[in-house]
């Protein structure tokens, strides 16, 4: 149960963070076009992303499906972090 919490705190903390870091990014006239496409991105595309989790799942097994899941998460932070890195200097 702690850790239901401490994920909870977690996904708090990101979406603070990350709801302050685009909204300062971005100047004032695009603020409200940039925060609608951030809005779908960030909560519109779930059920989409559940749709397919939920299919590997049945498709491969739960286990598998997390893993693949893991793993493409690995593989966009690695694929996107320098491209976003060197896009702010």
């Amino acid at each position: 149960m702690i850790f239901v919490a401490l994920s909870g705190l977690g996904a708090m903390l990101h979406n603070t963070s990350a709801n302050s870091y685009v909204q300062t990014s971005v100047n004032d006239k695009t603020r409200g076009r940039v925060m609608s496409i951030y809005a779908f991105g960030h909560q519109g595309l779930i059920p989409v992303g559940s749709l397919l989790l939920g299919w590997a799942a049945s498709s491969y097994g739960a286990p598998m499906a997390m893993l693949a899941a893991g793993i493409f998460c690995v593989v966009s932070v690695l694929f996107l972090g320098p491209r976003i890195i060197a896009s702010k200097s």
